[in-house]
């Protein structure tokens, strides 16, 4: 599958966190594509609306990290996590699912899952699930706040300035993000 987010392969790629989302629903998985991949530290590699079709692009695109719906058309969502963790154990399963049940999160966790998030969560929940889960950090931001001189927005005037009137000026020349 070609890179969806349009752009070039070769750019930038190092450091995103590829991904494998597994849906039956074409909205769904089509808009979750969407969603993430305006995130510069993740990259949708393949979309799959089965868990016979997942099996098949995880082994060819060989994912950072899988984020797969509970309930799909061929196989259980837990089935499918023991599949792939069995296929390649490395690489952490993420269950997406719009439903809560202390039984449903101890299945998929028992099968393997290294995450269960409710789809109510949000993109936000689902971006930091998918990069802790594969072990990298969201790309750090060049930013005045970074620095390590001030710990905050110094400039003058700002009132996060005028807060920290103690301490030393930031020597920081970033833009602020």
């Amino acid at each position: 599958m070609r890179d969806t987010t349009g752009r070039d392969e070769d750019i930038d790629q190092i450091d995103r966190v590829r991904e494998l989302i597994v849906d039956d629903h074409e909205v769904v998985h089509a808009g979750l594509a969407a969603a993430l991949s305006q995130d510069p530290g993740l990259r949708v590699v393949a979309l799959a609306a089965s868990g016979a079709e997942a099996g098949e692009l995880a082994n060819r695109e060989r994912p950072d990290v899988a984020i797969i719906d509970m309930r799909l058309p061929d196989v259980p969502g837990p089935e499918l996590c023991r599949r792939l963790r069995t296929t390649l154990p490395a690489m952490p399963v993420v269950v997406l699912s719009s439903y809560l049940s202390e039984d449903a999160v101890r299945e998929a966790m028992a099968a393997g899952a290294s995450a269960y998030v409710i789809k109510s969560a949000g993109l936000s929940e689902l971006r930091r699930r998918s990069r802790k889960r594969s072990g990298r950090a969201p790309p750090r931001r060049v930013s005045h706040r970074s620095s390590a001189t001030c710990g905050g927005w110094c400039r003058p005037g700002t009132p996060t300035a005028r807060r920290r009137r103690n301490r030393p000026a930031c020597s920081s020349s970033s833009p602020r993000a």
